[in-house]
């Protein structure tokens, strides 16, 4: 119900910090399948929505939820951070082949929220996987251009075409929210 009342707004949609808290205050006291058994499968379909009336506001309610589940988690066992780094992957997947211009701001809200405040050790998984989505996109944009054979300029240009310039300007956009570390940055840094 809470959902499909949050979806029926529409508009100029910006990061609510007070949603932010209470589901922040539910994952980190809760966890989250103890709260939501199919908290997954709901980010899942906001991430993947693609109707033009509720896609920024689905996309604003899962950037709302993420973002409290990463810093939820700020205090959880190492045990428990696993599988949820393993449920998150194939999410942020999804919400990297979902960007629009639209939503673009919301996430990189959400990734900036998430990281304020946090011992940067504790987020490795999102470190990881920024870096490698990056090196990712951009080696294949590059690669693509220094090629010389034909048979690999067609799988590269096919590779290329499926990495739009909004998905790399946001995986860029993303890996600067990396900002917020403020301690331990320069030994979490040099390793």
């Amino acid at each position: 119900l809470f959902i499909n009342e949050h979806l029926k707004s529409s508009g100029d949609e910006k990061f609510d910090k007070k949603r932010f808290y209470l589901f922040k205050a539910l994952f980190r006291n809760f966890g989250c399948t103890e709260i939501i058994h199919s908290l997954f499968e709901h980010l899942e379909t906001l991430i993947t929505d693609k109707d033009t009336n509720t896609h920024e506001c689905s996309h604003k309610l899962a950037a709302e939820m993420m973002s409290a589940l990463i810093r939820g988690s700020k205090s959880w066992p190492l045990e428990r951070l696993k599988p949820l780094w393993q449920r998150l992957k194939p999410l942020l997947d999804k919400l990297i082949d979902n960007i629009s211009t639209d939503n673009v701001k919301l996430w990189y809200n959400c990734f900036s929220n998430s990281f304020e405040d946090q011992d940067p050790r504790r987020l490795v998984f999102y470190i990881n996987f920024f870096t490698q989505l990056t090196l990712r996109m951009f080696s294949s944009s590059t690669s693509a251009t220094l090629s010389s054979s034909p048979s690999t300029d067609v799988q590269q240009q096919q590779q290329q075409q499926q990495i739009s310039s909004i998905q790399q300007a946001s995986c860029l956009q993303f890996i600067s929210a990396f900002n917020q570390f403020e301690w331990k940055v320069p030994k979490f840094w040099n390793s």
